[in-house]
């Protein structure tokens, strides 16, 4: 299912750019900048929209309850019926006869008791048939409600470890992996805005191959569309970018800002695991292998005469011939915001399945607190059978 999903996404940005590339104005570089620029638009989005974690302990804490009223009058007497208005002092927790204060569960335990206790005054249904718990029947039903608590908590414990912890860094982790595929691997934490981790040296062919290629995605679509002093035709297409200067550091900087405002023209991805992967692909099928002047290539763009992504009349590319290898176990290339975008698709997919396993934590935390309840239904009802029923099943004997 997932390689279909992606197969449909890649055709869409495919037949965009088919629509598209014959668009008046449109020069050398136009498909590859589309291409570009979905990524830039990826990259640009917030992970706000992501949902925040709702769910909560109500239902083991109800069958914690449930348990606590369920046991013994002996049991329930260890545990105060009030949140004490003074800290109680530091239990002595050595030797083998330890108090019950020394208990990993006291904490919950007291909870329990609280709640209960609060829930009895209020005239509520935590109310069982007076002293049933002493009873075979009642020590029976508080043992079962007593494994369902443990296994509700145990349940609960599992989704907090995991599934909250994913759910909870989802936002921030996807935000982060945007950033750094626009900007640059950021320094965290940031002291203000996301700054560009590209430092032009003033020279284009230097800044745009070997370790400068792929630091960024403002980096690469600058090399890729900037216009030169040189440049008299818009490589990208009409109006990318209509200010001829030179290259130099702050000047590729503003062109970078130029170029990367006019995206949103062209592209409107959405921020989803199969948009990433298919305009991924879509850079990927961009690349090309080229031998021209003295050097092999492997690039995005219009190389010069020479083989270099130096600036020329006609021309304006990225050499990602070092970047292609990797460098890190498990990455494919050496391109940063590549691989930025790729841990984004990442985690997108790890909170899509965390928000399906918080869905089954909670329908199994529902289910074990209706097992408990109808557990605990039974210790409302006395083992005797009221003495109007009793005398009505004497006479029907006579």
């Amino acid at each position: 299912m997932r390689t279909v999903v992606l197969l449909i996404a890649v055709l869409q940005v495919r037949a965009l750019e088919r629509h598209v590339q014959g668009k008046a104005g449109d020069a050398k570089n136009g498909q590859q900048y589309r291409a570009m620029c979905t990524l830039v638009e990826i990259a640009r989005q917030k992970a706000t929209n992501l949902g925040k974690v709702t769910f909560d302990r109500a239902d083991v804490d109800t069958i914690e309850d449930l348990n606590m009223s369920a046991s013994s009058l002996a049991w329930q007497s260890k545990f105060p019926s009030k949140e004490p208005t003074q800290p109680a002092p530091a239990p002595k927790c050595s030797g083998s006869n330890q108090p019950i204060a020394c208990h990993p569960d006291c904490n919950k335990w007291k909870s329990a008791k609280v709640r209960t206790a609060g829930k009895h005054e209020a005239g509520t249904t935590l109310k069982v048939f007076p002293c049933i718990q002493e009873t075979a029947q009642g020590k029976r039903a508080q043992t079962a409600i007593s494994d369902l608590a443990a296994n509700a908590a145990a349940v609960y414990k599992n989704y907090q470890e995991t599934v909250k912890q994913t759910l909870g860094g989802a936002q921030e982790a996807i935000s982060h992996a945007l950033q750094d595929a626009l900007w640059g691997k950021q320094t965290r934490p940031l002291s203000g805005e996301a700054q560009d981790k590209w430092a032009p040296t003033g020279t284009r062919k230097t800044d745009c191959e070997g370790t400068k290629a792929g630091i960024s995605l403002r980096d690469d679509i600058t090399c890729l569309c900037a216009r030169g002093t040189t440049q008299d035709g818009h490589i990208c297409g009409n109006n990318v970018d209509n200010d001829c200067t030179a290259w130099g550091g702050p000047a590729a900087a503003a062109d970078a800002t130029r170029i990367t405002a006019k995206c949103s023209e062209v592209a409107k991805p959405s921020l989803t695991a199969q948009t990433i992967r298919a305009a991924k692909l879509n850079f990927d099928a961009q690349l090309r292998s080229h031998a021209t002047g003295s050097k092999d290539t492997i690039h995005i763009g219009t190389l010069k005469s020479d083989g270099s992504c130096e600036r020329s009349n006609d021309g304006g590319c990225v050499d990602y011939t070092q970047a292609l290898k990797p460098q890190e176990t498990g990455k494919p290339n050496a391109i940063s915001w590549y691989n930025s975008l790729s841990d984004a698709a990442d985690k997108l997919e790890e909170y899509i399945q965390a928000q399906r396993k918080e869905d089954g934590v909670r329908q199994d935390l529902q289910r074990l607190r209706k097992n408990a309840e109808q557990r605990y239904k039974a210790l409302k009802i006395g083992e005797d059978a009221p003495e109007n029923i009793k005398a009505t099943y004497k006479n029907s004997k006579r």
